[in-house]
Order: C-alpha cells, then structure tokens, then sequence
C-alpha cells in the first residue's frame, strides 16, 4: 500500500520501464517548470525494469516542493 508522504501536495502516478524512462523525465521536468511551486507534488513512479542507473537520474530531479519515488511492479 502506497500513502502519500506529503498529504498536502497533490500525487501524481506514473509509469514507465527502461524504454520509457527518458520520455518520463521529459514529463516530470515539464511538471516542474509549469507547476505550482507553492503546492508541489508526489510523483509516484510505477516502475518495471528501470536501471538504477536511471533511477538516480530521475531522483535528481527532485526539488524541494517535489518528490519522487519508485513503486516497483510486479510481473505476472
């Protein structure tokens, strides 16, 4: 079970694998430069196969008022 870290910012899910990756820091760093800086936002990323590699490059994204973090899914 997912709870929200910060329950006064707004969650956002996501998800994406490895191929995917790129086009989803495309998306967070587009929610960063148009969203509300006051209210901020937990991106929750339903993640399948992504490198660690990449998964430091999107928590580098974080900011103060943004906050990331990695669900992963299983397969079935």
């Amino acid at each position: 079970m997912l709870t929200p870290i910060y329950p006064e910012k707004n969650a956002l899910v996501l998800a994406a694998d490895d191929n995917y990756s790129a086009n989803l820091a495309v998306t967070i760093n587009s929610i960063i430069a148009n969203g509300d800086s006051h209210t901020g936002c937990d991106i929750i990323i339903l993640s399948s196969n992504i490198s660690a590699e990449m998964q430091n490059r999107l928590l580098s994204l974080q900011r103060d008022n943004i906050s990331i973090r990695f669900f992963a899914m299983e397969k079935s």
